[in-house]
This record gives structure tokens, sequence and C-alpha cells, in this order.
């Protein structure tokens, strides 16, 4: 697990308040089957299974030495800390907070008590919020197949100690210094003729002038065919999409002609193997369909299922919505409309200029190249705006704005993106470079407020907000954050 940087803040008491790397040393007794924590005042999480066990687990670690792991590892029931979730104060590399086997929930809370010492407590009168992500990412099962094969007989024997009786047939080494002829007892062994098949558990190399052919025991393994290069590997998820029996569609006219391909990954089924034409009302439009939709040339409308979806518009000014279910959509060339609908939904509108929606759910909201306008709706979701002036809008729900300083120069505030709603209580707005915080200028543009680096770069206009509402809640992210390659 990641935590995308936290926005907000929060006081243990009236008076100052303090973000999520927090304050001060605490040092708290366990309770409750939680163990004791040693460490900031700030954001903490702690793994926990069915039942919480009667017996508290030792300390983590003293987190007051310091917060810049690069990856934890607690055990259920131990208090580890968060802050921010990265290797520095707003700086560094993304942590890793490894789940430990058992665990089905996760809490993150502040620690807090008389002194910040001894019993946990006092928590009436805190107030304030954090609103941050956390990425969850499943652990990969074992990979069955793709591996060297067992080794075959033929392998080189294990040599016995010096002096070592041979068993018939020879095969020991003689003792130090004394010579003993071919074939006799501690002696070297009696070589066999040429293509004698070695004994079961080998014992020596293949028969002289002798091919093994591969797979064959004691000889080479077979290699597994090359793959070719998938071209697409970078569009939705690096090219890792679960097998779908993949329908192609290619508007003709008043026609659709669509192919079923079982037990194919998306992007791997070539172009040309279509099916039969069917005839469906004029401007290609396909609905309700529970698997995979790839479509081709022509303005395509596709509408997904109630299922998890997988469709790529293509070519063409293309109508794409997911409806229903965890979808992937993928808008491709032109100037297309994208709408995720209910469901987590991984939406990418790619190359054109391109509306993107969200829908009601958890969504990542990509806009590609182009100029796009980027809308969550409701849920904690991901918007990235990529190349091109975009617009960004979270909706309902803690969002995260993420701006790529490096995709292209802006030399004036009209070219920066736009955030249309940005809420300091519970957004995030993340930049990516390889500067800090001071390397930026954020400043008041009548009732907006800009961000630019110091070089004059402008990367974002955040509308009807103050410097200082943004900045509380603007961190800096490495451009190869794992965020950018969901």
């Amino acid at each position: 697990m990641s935590v995308f940087p936290p926005s907000g803040r929060v006081n243990n008491s009236p008076g100052e308040s303090f973000s999520a790397e927090g304050f001060a040393n605490g040092d708290f007794s366990p309770i409750n089957g939680l163990s004791g924590y040693k460490g900031p005042i700030g954001l903490t999480g702690v793994f926990l299974g069915e039942g919480v066990s009667p017996a508290s687990p030792g300390i983590l670690q003293n987190f007051n030495q310091g917060t810049s792991f690069s990856s934890l590892s607690p055990q259920l029931g131990q208090v580890f800390f968060v802050g921010d979730g990265l290797t520095g104060n707003g700086t560094g590399n993304p942590q890793s907070f490894i789940a430990p086997s058992g665990a089905t929930r996760l809490y993150f809370g502040i620690p807090d008590g008389a002194f910040f010492r001894g019993v946990p407590g006092n928590y009436e009168d805190n107030g304030g919020s954090f609103g941050f992500f956390a990425q969850v990412t499943p652990a990969q099962p074992p990979q069955i197949g793709g591996g060297n094969p067992p080794v075959p007989p033929g392998g080189p024997p294990v040599s016995p100690p010096p002096g070592t009786p041979n068993p018939p047939g020879g095969g020991g080494n003689p003792p130090p210094n004394i010579s003993i002829p071919p074939g006799n007892p501690g002696g070297p062994p009696v070589s066999p003729p040429p293509g004698t098949p070695n004994p079961p558990g080998g014992g020596g190399n293949p028969p002289p002038n002798i091919s093994i052919p591969p797979g064959n025991p004691g000889g080479p393994p077979v290699s597994p065919p090359p793959q070719p290069p998938n071209p697409n590997a970078s569009a939705l998820g690096n090219g890792v999409i679960p097998d779908v029996y993949l329908r192609v569609v290619q508007t003709v006219g008043a026609n659709i002609r669509q192919a079923e391909t079982p037990g194919n990954r998306f992007f791997d089924v070539p172009n040309g193997n279509l099916g039969t034409f069917y005839n469906l009302p004029a401007g290609g439009v396909l609905a309700n369909f529970p698997n995979g939709t790839r479509a081709l040339d022509g303005n395509d409308t596709v509408i997904g299922s109630a299922a998890n979806d997988v469709i790529y518009g293509n070519q063409g000014d293309d109508s794409l919505r997911g409806e229903a279910g965890d979808d992937n959509l993928l808008g491709g060339r032109d100037n297309d409309i994208l709408e995720g609908g209910a469901g987590t939904d991984y939406i990418n509108g790619n190359i054109g200029n391109d509306f993107v929606s969200g829908g009601d759910g958890n969504d990542y909201v990509r806009g590609g190249q182009g100029n796009d306008i980027l809308s969550g709706g409701e849920g904690a979701d991901i918007l990235i705006g990529d190349f091109g002036t975009d617009t960004l809008t979270g909706g309902i729900g803690p969002d995260a704005f993420i701006i790529r300083s490096s995709v292209e120069p802006n030399p004036t505030r009209d070219l920066a993106d736009v955030i249309s709603d940005f809420s300091s209580l519970d957004d995030v707005i993340l930049i990516t470079g390889s500067f800090t915080i001071r390397d930026l200028a954020i400043e008041a543009s009548g009732s907006d407020t800009t961000i630019r680096t110091l070089s004059g770069n402008f990367l974002a206009r955040v509308l009807n907000n103050t410097p200082g509402r943004v900045q509380e809640s603007l961190v800096v992210i490495p451009e190869n954050s794992p965020i950018l390659t969901l």
C-alpha cells in the first residue's frame, strides 16, 4: 500500500494545528490488543484481521529516531507512522506499507494522550481532518510455468571425498598422490563407449558427438516462443488487462461488422479477424456488450454493460460509456466523449480534445494529449491533465489533481491547466518534478491562484482560492511516481 500526500490539518487541542507529518515525539503504551507507539504526533495506521488479539504485539520501531524508511512490514495490531507517505517531508519517493498475512482491515488515526505519554486518550478536544488517497497493490501470485525445467539426468556428479571407493563403473576421486589404474577401487572410472546413456541421477556429460534435441533428458530446455511487442502496452495499466471475449467493431454506414475471438488479450488480436455483417440502426451504435469492445474507423458509440467492460474507441470521434461495473475506457485518436458511470473506472482520453468523466465511484481520470475537460464526479477521484491546456473538476468527494511539469512549457497563465473546484478541506494538488515547493511561485491572480516554476513555466490556475489555501495542500512528487502508471 502507498499513501498519496494528505491534505488538511489536525489539532490535538484548541490552538496550533499540524500536518500529517506531525510534531513532537510521542511514547504511548499498548491498549486493547494494539501495540505501543513511539513517534511523531501525526498520521498513523494499523492493520487488523477479523478480530483483535487480546495480547498486544511489541512496538514496530521507534519512529522518533526517523521516518525516512522506504517500506514497513508491520504485524497485525502494530501501530506505524504514515505521515505524508514520502521518504522526506513533502519530498522524496513514495513509501510502501506491506500488509501482514491475515489483514482484512486498515485504520488510520492520530495518537493523543496526556503529555503525549502513557495510555492513549484525551481525544475530546481534537479537531480538523486529513484527506488522502491510499493505493493498494495486490501481492503478485507465484508464476506457474515460464521458468527453467527440472535438471535432467546428465548433470555433473557430486564429488565424494578423496579416496572414496568407486561404485561399480568408477566415479570417485583417487586418494592424494596415489596413482590407481582406471576402473580399480579408488581410481578414475572407465569411460563408457560413445553414446552410452547416463545412469539415472546424472553422473556425466552427454556422450560425445551426439546431439540431444531440446526438451529431452540431458538436452537444452525448450525456449518459449518469442512474444511480439504490444504497441499499446502503455495505454491501459501497462497492457495488463484480463482475458476477455473480444468483439472488434467497425462502423460501415448503417452497419456494424463484428467478430468474437475467445481467449485473447484485448490489445493482441489483429484487426483483420472480422466476422459477419449485422444490420443495426444508422449511426453505428453498439450497446450492452458485457466483455471487451474495440472499435475501428468511424465515429462510434459503444455502451458498456453491468459487468467490468474494456472499451477502446480507436479512430474517429467516439462516444464510450462504461455504465455499471469497474470499466477501462480508452478514447484513442480524435475528439472523444468518455463516461465511466458507476464503479471504479480507469479512463484515458488519449489523443485529441476529449471530455472525460468518471461518474460515481472512485475513478482514475486522465486526459492524455490535447486540450481536455476532466470531471471526477462523485467519489474520491484522481485527475491527471497530462498534455495541453486542460480543465479539471473533481466533483463531490476528496480528489487529487495531478499537474505534470515536464510535459510541455507554458509561458503564459492562459496555457496552464485549470482546477475549477479545489477545496483545501479535502483535496490535494500534486505537482510532478525534480524540485521542491520552494522552487515554485504560488501567486494571487485576481480571485484565483497561479502556480508556476521560478523559471516561468505556468503549471496551473486554481480558481477562487487564495495562495495560502493552495500552498497548504500542495505537494511535489517524483515524475516517475507509481500514481502515474496505474
